[in-house]
């Protein structure tokens, strides 16, 4: 079991994307869709990337999840009388056939605007549903139903999952606002933090979301925010990340189509302190060429200054001269000096120090 002491394992949610071209009434008399978002989240299908931490809590060494949404209510075809009692997913090629059931999320079709049911299938790589057709069948017990024809989009990349910089998996947090860093994949287009109070469970909806945030056009591989809301001491919380890359459809437009995935656990608890007033971390990654992420602790808050420097002891580069409060705490540096001008390769000194305590860390920068 991964997550400590009698706490419930984290199984995954993962809600999905959406994709329609064609649509067929109750009747089987077929009709085109002119509006490619006409049924907008009837049915959404997302390709997932799990990371390593993932894997295990699933226990699988597969490295892919195909999860495939579809919500009976968002579907105006359907009224309260008349709902379906199974869907299908039925992948087809000149070689193979393949038909998934989706389950039912555990509301059995109640009138919840969010009901709906799931497929979540594990994949070795993703030739595994390769398909030149693809249908989603919607059918009721006396076999009236709707098929819908489903546009399939290129996956021409499924971006590196989040690797987790703070806080750490299973961490003690000695602050109530505490700093997030992670390192993602320079390809993604986007990603998105999901702060929970309670343990997330596969198939369903997230419940106990009190903070999330999408980030946008990022410009580097580290990402670095804080949770701007006090969390509770001595209570466990957890943290789903995504990111995503985009994929131009054959209408022009761009949907999101493959993402990845990681989590983390952790607990306040501001009880506990450090062994030193000011802790200075190894710098993420390391050696690097592009960015590396500093972080340090502070017992107590007050004045700090760190800075780089060279082999010869001249400083490269000022990080902080500044009172900070108490806490874990994150800065970034990409390789340059104080003039902004790129340094050269080689070994690099970060010296922290607070009027009762300092610290040395070693670098190495690779150009």
């Amino acid at each position: 079991m991964l997550l400590r002491k009698s706490y419930s394992p984290l199984k995954i949610l993962v809600v999905c994307f959406f994709s329609c071209l064609n649509f067929y009434n109750l009747f089987g008399q077929s009709r085109e869709t002119t509006d490619l978002f006409s049924y907008n989240y009837i049915f959404e299908d997302r390709y997932i990337k799990i990371s390593d931490r993932i894997k295990k809590e699933l226990g699988t060494s597969k490295n892919y999840l195909r999860n495939s949404y579809y919500n009976i209510h968002k579907d105006s075809r359907w009224d309260s009388s008349y709902y379906p009692r199974s869907v299908l997913a039925i992948y087809k090629s000149d070689s193979h056939s393949k038909i998934i059931i989706l389950e039912d999320d555990g509301n059995h079709f109640d009138n919840g605007k969010d009901d709906g049911i799931y497929s979540n299938y594990l994949l070795t790589d993703l030739n595994e549903f390769k398909t030149d057709d693809y249908e989603i069948n919607v059918c009721c017990l006396d076999s009236l139903g709707i098929n819908y024809s489903i546009l399939t989009y290129p996956l021409n990349y499924i971006p590196k999952p989040p690797i987790i910089i703070s806080p750490t998996y299973n961490q003690d947090v000695t602050t109530t606002t505490p700093s997030i860093a992670l390192s993602i994949d320079q390809n993604v287009d986007g990603c998105q933090i999901i702060l929970l109070e309670k343990t997330p469970v596969i198939g369903q909806k997230l419940e106990g979301i009190i903070w999330k945030k999408n980030y946008a056009n990022l410009n580097n591989s580290i990402l670095i925010d804080t949770i701007p809301i006090p969390l509770a001491n001595h209570k466990i919380y957890y943290i789903i990340f995504w990111s995503y890359v985009n994929t131009k459809m054959i209408n022009g437009s761009w949907q999101k189509s493959a993402y990845s995935m990681e989590w983390t656990i952790f607990t306040i608890d501001t009880t506990k302190k450090t062994a030193s007033s000011l802790e200075l971390f190894q710098n993420y990654p390391n050696p690097f060429n592009n960015e590396t992420i500093i972080s340090w602790s502070q017992q107590n808050g007050g004045h700090i200054t760190i800075a780089i420097y060279d082999l010869i002891g001249r400083e490269v580069k000022k990080i902080v001269d500044d009172k900070i409060s108490a806490g874990n705490h994150f800065s970034m540096w990409n390789g340059t000096n104080d003039a902004g001008q790129t340094v050269a390769s080689g070994v690099y000194f970060l010296y922290a120090k607070t009027p009762k305590t300092k610290n040395v860390i070693k670098m190495i920068f690779l150009r």
